[in-house]
């Protein structure tokens, strides 16, 4: 590979990192009461799980983050009085997240505020582009979901390229 494409590569993955740190300051700053991260945790809950509430590990597959830091962000919400942790009817050993009647009644605020937010990000990006960003992007976590569930391809591709001395893959 040219040393010009892995400078444009990591140059976008530089970006994306920046992007990420800005969406996290700027949301601090614009979502008062709560988190962007834990805005993000409230929408995915209302547009992905209609039907039933999701327990805390449906939550984390679909935000792609650990059990744990989805239970953190779901227990400081619980704390705001925007959700509850409720067992399952069926299951006693889930426990399902749902939300609060304080939730409901400041849900179009939440929805409200969270349009303004993205349509403000996005003013002057045509959807073409964000179609594409959306392919790319894509691509991307796939690339790093092998790298992050596949240990054996990882840990040879290091070593294929004698990385392994710097980074502790026994973890």
């Amino acid at each position: 590979m040219s040393r010009d494409k892995i400078r444009q590569q990591t140059e976008l993955f530089s970006t994306i990192c920046r992007v990420s740190n800005q969406y996290q300051a700027i949301g601090e700053k614009y979502y008062n009461s709560i988190s962007l991260k834990q805005e993000y945790l409230l929408w995915v809950m209302e547009d992905y799980f209609k039907s039933e509430p999701p327990t805390l590990n449906d939550l984390a597959g679909k935000i792609g983050s650990s059990h744990q830091n989805v239970k953190q962000m779901v227990v400081k919400l619980v704390e705001k009085g925007y959700l509850t942790l409720e067992y399952d009817a069926e299951d006693r050993r889930k426990r399902r997240v749902c939300f609060t009647d304080k939730y409901r009644m400041d849900k179009e605020i939440f929805s409200k505020r969270r349009q303004v937010f993205i349509e403000q990000v996005f003013d002057g990006i045509t959807d073409q582009e964000v179609d594409n960003s959306i392919n790319i992007i894509e691509k991307m976590m796939n690339n790093l979901s092998v790298l992050l569930y596949n240990k054996e391809h990882t840990c040879k591709m290091f070593a294929d390229h004698n990385c392994n001395k710097i980074l502790d893959l026994d973890k």
